[in-house]
């Protein structure tokens, strides 16, 4: 695998793990074709594979769009999980778990997942074996743990470098509020060859984010 297919597919999670969080909190598509902008921006285009943002901003409006009808309240407590295993840049035997909160919130985690499949993130040389996210509200905190476990501890080491650097990058650059909140948020560590993203929003954080995004 070329140092160029590494950079992309490392950048093209930095990309999920910052889409994940806004589409969390509502993030209208503009704000999602942002943040895409700031971190894939020395992304290679002549792939035939390239990265589709277009069903994961359609899913982030979607849930926009719930939050302002008010069939969506994410700062109801809640707590969902699933795992999947990338087989030759394909997702294979996803398992998803709802463990509290109501139906729509465990169908919304199965269509965020189909969006995730649908806009061919891995399909351009994914250094990553395993898929991992967990999300929980237990009233005070949003806390979500994208976990991604990498072919090897060499891969761990770059894959967690990157992501460092690609939430700098979308930090320093970005002007808008809501990815400001959410980078700001975010802590990246790496463990027993696995490299963690997890973020977490105080009630006060959330509500800020939700009031904006419904006005």
């Amino acid at each position: 695998m070329t140092t160029g297919k590494n950079y992309n597919s490392i950048v093209f999670l930095t990309t999920l793990s910052v889409y994940l969080g806004l589409v969390l909190v509502g993030a209208p598509p503009s704000v999602l074709a942002q943040v895409n902008s700031v971190t894939s921006q020395r992304q290679s285009v002549n792939s035939k594979n390239e990265f589709n943002s277009k069903p994961i901003d359609e899913f982030g409006n979607k849930i926009r769009q719930l939050i302002k009808d008010g069939k969506l309240d994410l700062s109801k407590p809640f707590e969902i999980q699933f795992v999947a295993d990338l087989v030759k840049e394909k997702f294979t035997n996803p398992k998803f778990q709802l463990i509290s909160g109501d139906s729509l919130i465990d169908e919304l985690q199965k269509q965020w997942f189909e969006a995730i499949s649908e806009s061919r993130l891995f399909t351009n040389g994914s250094l990553v074996t395993r898929i991992g996210f967990a999300a929980k509200n237990d009233g005070n905190t949003l806390a979500t743990n994208l976990s991604l476990k990498p072919k090897s501890p060499e891969n761990t080491i770059v894959l967690e470098s990157v992501f460092r650097i690609g939430f700098l990058a979308a930090k320093k650059q970005t002007q808008n509020f809501q990815t400001k909140i959410f980078v700001e948020n975010t802590v990246i560590s790496s463990e027993n060859n696995q490299v963690f993203i997890v973020t977490r929003l105080p009630r006060g954080s959330l509500d800020a984010l939700l009031a904006k995004d419904a006005q």
